[in-house]
């Protein structure tokens, strides 16, 4: 069985950075994602069909959804870059 120690979420969530900002919603999204997983994928067989397998769905869904946004993110903030050194020239 693994063991999961919170210190050091905790740890990567206060001191990841990525070009200046806390990277605070990718930390977020594997959250999310390993919350949902756990309540679908790895749910216990007596629990299946009740509000915690729903929730698992949800969180998942929610993992689809923060993935589509921060690959936005990330190509809008390439293109804002390209666009700023060819200004600068």
């Amino acid at each position: 069985m693994v063991s999961f120690n919170g210190k050091i979420v905790i740890y990567f969530w206060c001191n990841m950075k990525f070009d200046g900002k806390v990277t605070w919603q990718i930390i977020r999204t594997l959250l999310f994602l390993i919350m949902g997983l756990f309540n679908t994928v790895f749910i216990k067989p007596e629990d299946a069909g009740t509000y915690k397998e729903y929730l698992g769905y949800f969180f998942l869904i929610l993992v689809a959804a923060e993935i589509v946004g921060l690959i936005k993110n990330f190509f809008s903030r390439e293109k804002s870059d390209d666009t700023n050194k060819e200004e600068s020239e």
